[in-house]
């Protein structure tokens, strides 16, 4: 029965990353040039340490679709159900509340109210994120751990838990160098 299951998981994961790969085709990642679709790679892989399940693995693979390419959310939900497509929408940026209270504020409010799943694939999407600041502007980079500090301390989410709090130290130890 196990098998059959994973069969079927492993199935819908791979349409996840055909997907997002076809998605990100063109775009590389700014400062060390990599094709982008190793960045979502890389979340999802961080995300799979914490959880099997194929919904968050899914959404940590198409985290950046909707803010990076011009993927839709019903394209999301037609492809992946409503389950995937409304953690994409919750990971997603609102670019008038980013505007309105600002990147750093945003952010904190955001991650305030995740749940537990998306938070997982939010704090792997920013440990991914800080594992390259030393390829990046010296400058870009102490403001990229300022900013991730400031996150981090304003964090008051009842959903933390202990795997969580596991993310929010390795993160906490990749930006400690630039702050």
């Amino acid at each position: 029965m196990d098998s059959e299951i994973d069969k079927i998981n492993n199935e819908f994961l791979t349409k996840v990353l055909s997907f997002a790969t076809e998605k990100h085709k063109l775009q590389i990642r700014k400062f060390n040039g990599e094709p982008y679709i190793k960045h979502p790679i890389s979340v999802s892989e961080i995300v799979k340490e914490f959880t099997s399940n194929m919904f968050v693995i899914a959404s940590a693979l198409l985290h950046d679709t909707i803010e990076d390419t011009d993927t839709t959310l019903e394209e999301i939900e037609n492809n992946f159900g409503k389950e995937v497509a409304d953690m994409v929408h919750v990971l997603t940026n609102d670019p008038d509340e980013l505007k309105r209270l600002g990147k750093t504020a945003y952010l904190i409010e955001k991650i305030n109210h995740l749940s537990s799943l998306t938070l997982l694939v939010k704090f792997a999407d920013r440990l991914d994120n800080v594992s390259d600041l030393s390829m990046n502007n010296e400058t870009w980079s102490r403001q990229y751990a300022t900013q991730t500090n400031s996150i981090l301390d304003s964090l008051n989410n009842d959903c933390m838990d202990k795997d969580h709090n596991v993310l929010i130290d390795r993160i906490k130890s990749k930006i400690s160098a630039f702050l």
